[in-house]
């Protein structure tokens, strides 16, 4: 009897310490579930995020390829329009350059056939010498020539004479385009024709142009030998 009357006082002085034991161990364990419940719950709410910006990734991507896209099919399109001006463009150009070529066509005069070419070239050559504007009696010895009035001034004479000398030394060998004869009596005549110009307000017309035929036709007449007819080609 004093024995379990010993329990029951060891007992009833436990049971404030007991009970708060009980209350301790309860809020830890609430504390202990409160938190993984916690972290269960960021965990999930993480995994969430992590599922919304792959969802947004994706997105992304799908938009930016079709841009791509987009921006692929307007650059082709760019692309045709332009080729196709350029080919439009080229044949604007060929078809007037045609055009322009068929209307020079119809307004080109007909080519001129070797029988022309040679005509044409006769009737552009200067005159040659007639006989009677070689003196036939001074010319064997000195060469002199039947000159213009116009040619006869003084200022011509330096250039009148050394014309003379050369005329009186062609030859066979010594005549024709290529001739040192030829050469030297264009020299003369066109320095001639230089002072001729210098007074042709002061002539008449008459004697200029007959002047200015005489020197043509007596450097044309150095490309002939000194046998050869001349005969007046106009």
């Amino acid at each position: 009897m004093r024995g379990n009357m010993k329990n029951l006082m060891i007992i009833a002085l436990l049971a404030p310490w007991i009970a708060t034991s009980s209350a301790r161990a309860a809020d830890v364990t609430k504390t202990l579930v409160e938190g993984t419940l916690t972290a269960k719950a960021e965990t999930i709410k993480a995994q969430a995020l992590m599922v919304q910006a792959r969802a947004a990734l994706v997105t992304a991507f799908g938009q930016s390829g079709k841009a791509m896209a987009e921006a692929r099919k307007v650059l082709e399109e760019s692309r045709s329009v332009a080729i196709d001006n350029n080919m439009k463009a080229a044949n604007t150009y060929f078809e007037k350059r045609k055009k322009r070529e068929e209307y020079l066509a119809t307004k080109a005069r007909p080519q001129p056939s070797p029988g022309d070419l040679e005509r044409y070239s006769k009737a552009a050559a200067p005159s040659r010498l007639e006989e009677t504007v070689v003196n036939p009696v001074a010319y064997s010895a000195r060469g002199d020539l039947q000159w213009p009035g116009v040619l006869e001034q003084p200022e011509f004479g330096p250039w009148r004479r050394q014309a003379e000398i050369a005329f009186a030394e062609r030859s066979v060998s010594n005549s024709g385009p290529g001739s040192h004869l030829y050469q030297q009596m264009y020299r003369l005549t066109s320095r001639m024709e230089d002072e001729l110009k210098e007074q042709v307000r002061d002539l008449p017309p008459m004697q200029y142009i007959a002047a200015k035929r005489f020197l043509e036709s007596l450097t044309y007449e150095t490309q002939f030998p000194p046998d050869s007819p001349r005969v007046a080609v106009r």
